[in-house]
């Protein structure tokens, strides 16, 4: 079963430091939104906008039963990924996919990344 949050290296060094960290859905990247190639352009402009600002992007999902706060390499291939099993995290489905510990990668929604 999945417990806590899961911060990326980077996240948690922004927290660490006092730099700014701003949260991103993920459903918008993954196939239940924008089709590839363009997830990824989306993606990468996103991360690059925020970072121009002096940010720490924090894109939101739930990866294996575990609430993550920022992706490393290996999700964020997992995110962009056709063939990859998404399930759509809500508000509504939060605390079931962590509590049932989902193995599908959760593609979540602006409510559930908030």
């Amino acid at each position: 079963m999945g417990t806590g949050i899961q911060l990326s290296p980077e996240v948690a060094e922004a927290q660490g430091n006092g730099k700014p960290v701003v949260a991103l859905e993920s459903t918008v990247f993954s196939s239940f939104g924008l089709p590839s190639p363009a997830n990824e352009e989306a993606y990468e402009r996103s991360l690059h906008a925020v970072k121009e600002k002096g940010a720490v992007a924090a894109v939101t999902a739930v990866i294996d039963g575990k609430a993550a706060v920022g992706l490393d390499n290996s999700t964020e291939s997992r995110l962009l990924s056709a063939s990859e099993v998404f399930a759509k995290v809500s508000m509504s489905n939060l605390s079931v996919a962590i509590g049932k510990g989902w193995s599908e990668f959760g593609a979540t929604t602006v409510s559930a990344s908030l």
